[in-house]
């Protein structure tokens, strides 16, 4: 207890005890007079007290209040932070995923285009093939007539095809490829090389003097040089090495074929008449001029009495065709 509620108390007491001792005359009064006088000690006493400890207590609840509001706004502040790190988790989640369909639709339009220019280079290249398909069909008997005259066999079976090699390549270089740039542009032709020009070559070589080989084939309507390298391949076909000589420089002499070591001079001629003499006269000067072991003219029409008079004499054997897959009489005439 203070200091002033003490005094107060004090203070009641003697008011109380002169109270007391007033006279009973006038005890009703003093009665209520002390009675007041008590009250507003009381209340002096009392209500002074309540309000130093509701103001004691003012701070602490004022205090709590505050921790409270200030827990508040913290976890409001947490709240928006976790919305505002799921916001922006989403943000990047959708910018992610737009970068991903963006990179897709990319790569998508970047394969189409690979392939749309895979598919047009495939179509040039189609293109451009049947054009040089075109150009060696064209010309598919003078290339079989170049390969038998420049491709050489020795007496021991090798093989010399360097002159054919370069006759590929100027057929590449002067016939092709000009061709080529005057349809194409350069950039449709880097796949093409000299590599695919031998290929069509022979090819074409293989398509032609096949066809020519065949049983069936009508010999008659055969161009001249397409008869000699008929007969070429007819005598290849029958086990001789065959080529056809050039245009010129071997004294008439059309092919020469070898086989077991015996060397034999073809003269081709086809006819819509009996052949004559001279063919016979041509076989004996190339087999003199090559230094051959056997000569034979070889025709798809017959040999005039003459011409067989001759080639009798000298040793020329008269063939029809037909009888170069077969011709071994030949070695036992050379022998």
């Amino acid at each position: 207890m203070g200091l002033n509620r003490i005094f107060f108390t004090g203070f009641l007491c003697l008011t109380t005890n002169a109270l007391a001792s007033e006279d009973s005359a006038s005890s009703g009064s003093g009665i209520g007079f002390g009675i007041f006088i008590l009250v507003l000690i009381v209340l002096a006493i009392v209500v002074p007290d309540k309000k130093r400890d509701k103001n004691s207590e003012n701070p602490r609840k004022k205090e709590d209040k505050r921790q409270r509001q200030l827990e508040i706004v913290e976890e409001q502040r947490r709240q928006l932070e976790i919305v505002e790190e799921q916001r922006r988790q989403r943000e990047q989640e959708e910018n992610r995923e737009a970068e991903e369909q963006r990179r897709l639709r990319a790569d998508e339009a970047e394969q189409q285009a690979v392939e749309k220019e895979k598919l047009r280079q495939e179509v040039k290249r189609r293109e451009v093939l049947e054009t040089v398909t075109s150009i060696v069909d064209n010309h598919a008997s003078t290339l079989s007539r170049k390969k038998l005259q420049k491709v050489k066999y020795d007496d021991y079976g090798n093989t010399f095809d360097k002159e054919w090699q370069d006759e590929k390549t100027y057929f590449h270089k002067f016939v092709i490829w000009p061709r080529l740039l005057k349809e194409y542009p350069e950039e449709d032709l880097q796949f093409f090389n000299t590599r695919y020009s031998d290929s069509f070559i022979e090819s074409a070589i293989y398509e032609s003097t096949e066809s020519l080989v065949a049983d069936d084939i009508d010999v008659d309507r055969l161009r001249p040089i397409d008869f000699e390298i008929y007969c070429a391949s007819r005598l290849k076909k029958g086990g001789w090495t065959a080529n056809l000589t050039k245009a010129s420089g071997d004294q008439g002499i059309d092919i020469i074929a070898e086989r077991d070591g015996i060397k034999l001079v073809v003269q081709v001629k086809r006819s819509s008449s009996p052949v004559g003499n001279k063919a016979v006269q041509e076989a004996i000067a190339g087999k003199a001029f090559i230094n051959a072991n056997a000569a034979c003219v070889v025709s798809n029409a017959e040999f005039t009495p003459a011409a067989k008079e001759l080639a009798n004499v000298a040793g020329v054997k008269l063939l029809h065709h037909s009888e170069l897959t077969r011709l071994k009489i030949v070695r036992k005439q050379a022998s």
